[in-house]
């Protein structure tokens, strides 16, 4: 992110660094389709800017490849991205979004503040409705609460030794 801060800085546009960043996720998604965007755009303020930055035509273009390759993009409850902005261009643009909590810890595995209120914003201006929106979380609830009941259950002897190993 330095290197591109330091280009803006020297006169880079900031259309033009936009550009390059939705050419090489579309490019990305053209490669090797039916793979997950994680959190998509958490670089831009890394470099101070933010997705209000992005124009209707970048995001048209982002949101219809991410379709046009089933590419699945990663709503991120720790980045807080893509925004409902965004999101409400790919539900529009026919492209699946999944969440992520992005947690380190298990006990925030499926733990969601933000991306319900995103995704439920981004409906209001996209295709999908909010029963389908509250469907889906439903779904990944369900899908993700027994994963993180897995991880409280006690360590199998194996995971228990490789554990004990890394402790000397």
């Amino acid at each position: 992110p330095h290197l591109v801060r330091e280009r803006l800085d020297n006169g880079l546009p900031v259309a033009d660094a936009l550009d390059m960043l939705v050419g090489a996720l579309v490019g990305a998604m053209r490669r090797a389709p039916g793979n997950q965007l994680a959190h998509c755009f958490s670089i831009l303020p890394k470099i101070g800017l933010s997705e209000d930055d992005l124009s209707d035509a970048q995001l048209d273009l982002w949101a219809s490849t991410a379709a046009d390759t089933s590419t699945l993009i990663e709503v991120n409850e720790k980045w807080g991205c893509p925004g409902p902005r965004s999101l409400g261009v790919a539900l529009a643009a026919g492209a699946v979004v999944v969440a992520s909590t992005d947690a380190h810890v298990a006990s925030d595995v499926g733990r969601y503040e933000r991306v319900p209120a995103m995704l439920a914003w981004a409906t209001r201006n996209a295709a999908a409705s909010d029963a389908q929106v509250q469907a889906f979380l439903v779904e990944m609830v369900a899908e993700y609460r027994p994963a993180v009941a897995d991880l409280d259950a006690p360590a199998s002897p194996a995971a228990s030794a490789m554990r004990n190993a890394g402790k000397r």
